[in-house]
This record gives C-alpha cells, sequence and structure tokens, in this order.
C-alpha cells in the first residue's frame, strides 16, 4: 500500500504547485484549501486437526493468514473424517498380524458309552488354525499400506485446504488494495476538482474541463462501490475454506507476502515425483495390489488346524488325541477368480498412478507459466509502465502549465496510472495464487525449493 500511497502523494503534490503556479491570480483562501486538501490525501498442517471446533473465527483488527490456516485445519470437518479414518485403518494393522482365535469345544454324551477301560462321559478339544506359511505377514503388510494411502489422502486434503485459503486471502487482499488505490486516486481527483472550481470561477478555464473532472470522479466512486459490494462474497469464501457460515464483514488482511522469485521447473516436476501426496497414495495403493495378488496366489494352499482333544474316562486314565487337520481349497473357479480379481486391479492402480502422474506433469508445467508469466507482468509494471506514467503525468503537467494541452490530456495520463497501478496489484495476486497451488502439488513450500 505505501507504494502506491506514495505515488499518489507525489502526483497529487505535483498537480497542486503546477496549477498554484499557472494561477498568478489565486487567492490565499485557495492555496490554504489547495494545502489541506493535499495533506489530506498524503495521510490518507502429519498431526491431526483439532478436536475443540469453533463455531467462529476471530480476526482480530487484521485478517493474518498464519492464524487463518491454522484454524482452517483443526476445524475442519472434511480433515477431522479422514483423520478418523486414517487412524482406524493403523487400528486394523495389529487385528491383521494376529492368529485365528483358538478354539475350544466340549462335548458330553448323552448315553454313556462303555468300553474296557471305562465308561466315556464327556470331551475336551483345544484347536488352533494357522494360515499357510505367510499369509499373515501379507495381511499385516496390506494393513500397513491401506493405513499409508490414508495417511497420504489426508495430507492432500490438508495442502488442498492451505491451497484454498491462500487463494482466498490473496484475492480479498487485492480486493482491499484496490479499494486503497481508487480512493487515493478520487482524493487526487477533489483536489483537482477544487482548484478546477476556483480558476472556472475566476474565468481561467472552462467548463467543459471542471466537467471532464467530475464525470472520471464518478467513474471512480462507482469502481468504489463495485469493489466494496465485491467484499461481502470474498469475505464468506473465506469463511467457506475454513468451513464456517458466512459471519461479520473480515477485515483488511496483514499483506505479508511471499517474495515472489523465478521457479526451476525440472526441480519442481522432481519434487512432484517425489512428494505429490496423490502419487504417493496411489503408490501405496500399487504395493497394496501386489501384496493382494501374492496372497491370492498363497490362497491356493490350504491352512493348517492342529487340535488336542481329551475324554473324561470314568475308572481309568483319561486318554489324549492329537490330531492335524487342513481345509481343502478345491474351488479353483473361485480361487482363479480371486487371483483375477487381485490382477486387474493392480493394473488398475498401474494405469491410474501412470495417469495421474502425467495430469500433474500438465498441471505444474502450466501453474509455472502462470506463475512465470504474472510474476513478468507485474514486475514490468512495477519497474517501467508505472515509472514511465509517472513520467507521463509529469510531462501533461508541464504540457497543462505552458497552455499546450487541457485537463483531459492530464486526466488521461491519471487514469493511466491508476490502470496500472490496479493492474500490478492483479498480477501480483495471480502470482501467490498461482504459487499457491504450485506448493500444493509439489508439496514443499518456495523457500524449501529454492535452499535445495
Amino acid at each position: 500500500m505505501g507504494t502506491f500511497r506514495n505515488t499518489f502523494s507525489v502526483t497529487g503534490f505535483l498537480v497542486i504547485s503546477v496549477i498554484i503556479q499557472s494561477s498568478t491570480g489565486c487567492a490565499t483562501g485557495e492555496r490554504v484549501l489547495l494545502e489541506r486538501q493535499a495533506n489530506t490525501a498524503t495521510a490518507s498442517v502429519s498431526r491431526g486437526p483439532g478436536r475443540n471446533e469453533r463455531n467462529s473465527y476471530d480476526a482480530g483488527s487484521q485478517l493474518k493468514l498464519d492464524a487463518l490456516i491454522v484454524f482452517g485445519v483443526e476445524n475442519s470437518p472434511d480433515l477431522r473424517s479422514i483423520y478418523a479414518r486414517w487412524k482406524a485403518a493403523e487400528n486394523q494393522v495389529p487385528q491383521a498380524a494376529v492368529l485365528p482365535d483358538p478354539r475350544v469345544s466340549y462335548g458330553h454324551f448323552v448315553e454313556s458309552f462303555k468300553m474296557k477301560t471305562g465308561e466315556q462321559k464327556q470331551t475336551v478339544a483345544l484347536s488352533q488354525t494357522l494360515p499357510w506359511f505367510g499369509k499373515l505377514p501379507l495381511k499385516e503388510k496390506m494393513a500397513v499400506k491401506q493405513a499409508e494411502s490414508i495417511a497420504q489422502e489426508y495430507e492432500a486434503a490438508v495442502l488442498g485446504l492451505v491451497s484454498r485459503i491462500k487463494k482466498s486471502y490473496y484475492e480479498y487482499a487485492w480486493l482491499h488494495d484496490a479499494v486503497q488505490i481508487n480512493r487515493e486516486h478520487i482524493n487526487l481527483l477533489k483536489v483537482v476538482e477544487s482548484v478546477a472550481s476556483i480558476r472556472f470561477k475566476s474565468g481561467k478555464i472552462s467548463q467543459s474541463a471542471l466537467v471532464l473532472i467530475q464525470v472520471e470522479q464518478g467513474k471512480i466512486e462507482d469502481q468504489i462501490k463495485e469493489l466494496e459490494a465485491l467484499k461481502s462474497p470474498l469475505s464468506t469464501s473465506i469463511y467457506a475454506a475454513l468451513g464456517l457460515e458466512s459471519g461479520k464483514l473480515l477485515p483488511r488482511p496483514a499483506r505479508a507476502d511471499q517474495a515472489l522469485t523465478e521457479l526451476n521447473p525440472v526441480e519442481l516436476q522432481l519434487q512432484l515425483q517425489q512428494a505429490n501426496p496423490e502419487l504417493r497414495r496411489i503408490k501405496a495403493l500399487k504395493e497394496l495390489q501386489e501384496l493382494a495378488v501374492q496372497l491370492a496366489d498363497k490362497n491356493y494352499y490350504p491352512d493348517l488346524t492342529f487340535e488336542l482333544s481329551a475324554v473324561d474316562m470314568d475308572g481309568s486314565r483319561d486318554p489324549v488325541l492329537a490330531m492335524v487337520s487342513i481345509n481343502l481349497p478345491i474351488w479353483r473357479k473361485s480361487l482363479d477368480a480371486a487371483k483375477l480379481e487381485a490382477v486387474n486391479q493392480r493394473q488398475g492402480v498401474n494405469e491410474a498412478l501412470k495417469n495421474t502422474g502425467l495430469e500433474l506433469a500438465a498441471k505444474l508445467d502450466l501453474l509455472v507459466y502462470y506463475y512465470q508469466n504474472a510474476l513478468r507482468k507485474n514486475k514490468l509494471y512495477e519497474n517501467t509502465l508505472i515509472p514511465k506514467a509517472q513520467q507521463s503525468i509529469e510531462l501533461a503537467l508541464k504540457e497543462f502549465e505552458t497552455g499546450n494541452s487541457g485537463f483531459s490530456e492530464l486526466l488521461d495520463a491519471q487514469r493511466t496510472l491508476l490502470e496500472f497501478l490496479l493492474i500490478a496489484k492483479q498480477y501480483s495476486a495471480d502470482a501467490h495464487k498461482q504459487l499457491a497451488e504450485i506448493e500444493n502439488i509439489v508439496n514443499s513450500s518456495l523457500n524449501e525449493i529454492n535452499e535445495r
């Protein structure tokens, strides 16, 4: 805000000084009015979300991006839902690693069965089924990969939420900047209008010049109203990103922009392939399906069941029987279908991984282009076009002072400067929004990427 405030302040004083110098018969009251108006113009997150949901957000006197992000992550119902599924999947890992429950059976002879050694009354048996060699480790690894895939889903949701908050924040910040720029411009127009009105009364300028200033002022006032009306829906979009219903109008963002520097597309593509949570999620599912195919192969082999049973004999020593049994996996159609299902699912995940990688790489290239283009345009306006527009105002002032041009040329130069200032701010906001999306899909901040 300081840049465009200083721009308008300097411009305002140039306008005032030239007009005063060209008005040799200007009264003392007119000088006092100009000085008073000029002074007025110059001064003008892999931790989980929080468990205690807050139904409102207090932004204080200024809207801070870090506070918005913390609040959003701690209070997002979507993140809490995915986080709960992640923890539930983690609790499936110890369940998959244990043997099936042993079985105890009891039998009672309804009619006693007499043998030479005595009368049989009842039997007790203990059995334990042991899955075929390697089945339990495979099931445990599958449960780990399932939990890992949901963990990556949670990370992707966090990054997506942070990106949405950042983009809404920067759009809202641009809106406040645009309102401020227009207000500075209209303050300057009011100064010029005051002077022009006095000069018109003294017959030094025509009425058309005064009308031109008033028309321009009316256009800017309408633009300010339009921008002010946009604050409410943009404020609502930030509330929505926080998972809240719309509340009172949020205050002006406390701008602490991240430095905008050139990006290395090659480094970003490498970072994408290594750290993107969606790719990691699909890779975990790919490994899960690899294990599922191995498990389907082992289902062709029988499970073993060991059993010890004791018979209660009356009048003699109780006999104990040790027994081993196996299930017979003879229904080959079912086993073959299960194997084919696992193979097809593995193929589907492989294709999804390839397709997602290509789509994300293409999306990243496009985001980098949009970012670099916005950054280039911002630098063009900030470093070249805005200074040229300021020079154009100075030249228009000199031409007006010598009588070679009228108010219309001066107003055109001021209008151009206003347009350039607004465009520069828009490109800055666009660059920040593109950067937020880039950091989202590469799962790293620009500072971390530059450090590497």
